[in-house]
């Protein structure tokens, strides 16, 4: 783990990202949704590409229902971003859905957790996602905690209004 640590602070620094979301191409893909660059046909990663994107962000649920922004698709997309030479911001959401400033749903798995299960399978699942991602050579560049925490993350144990700035924490 160390070895991967110092790898990545070894690699160059890009000073200006043209990054783009990513996570629901997967899900466009299976539902055979077309994408059209003018009049032409085009995959909506390698004309993100090649229209200069080189930061690929990929949102990781925990459990999603849908199946989607689970670790199977970030893997895949990562593979596919760095193939097109694009770094990686994976985000994690530590929720089942979308996380926003309305939205910080617990992962239903982790739902009657106590603080200290909660710190665990918080390690647990960014250990497992971050070592796969190394295993498989798209290292991130970026790793975004929660997803726009502003009022904290995993309601209620970690809502900052309602005085849980200490879980929140952890």
């Amino acid at each position: 783990m160390i070895a991967t640590l110092v790898a990545c602070l070894t690699l160059p620094v890009t000073t200006y990202w043209q990054g783009v979301d990513a996570s629901f191409i997967p899900e466009y893909r299976d539902k055979n949704a077309h994408f059209y660059s003018q009049t032409t046909e085009v995959d909506p990663l390698t004309a993100l590409a090649d229209a200069g994107s080189n930061l690929l962000r990929l949102r990781l649920w925990v459990n999603p229902a849908d199946g989607y922004c689970d670790l199977k698709h970030t893997l895949a997309m990562a593979k596919e971003g760095k193939a097109k030479g694009m770094d990686l911001l994976l985000d994690f959401h530590y929720s089942d859905t979308w996380a926003d400033p309305q939205h910080q749903v617990l992962p239903a798995a982790w739902a009657n957790f106590s603080i200290a299960q909660l710190q665990k399978a918080v390690i647990e699942h960014s250990r497992n996602a971050v070592s796969a991602l190394v295993a498989q050579g798209t290292v991130p560049r970026i790793v975004q905690i929660g997803n726009e925490v502003r009022d904290g993350m995993m309601w209620p144990a970690g809502r900052i209004s309602q005085g849980n700035w200490a879980n929140f924490v952890k």
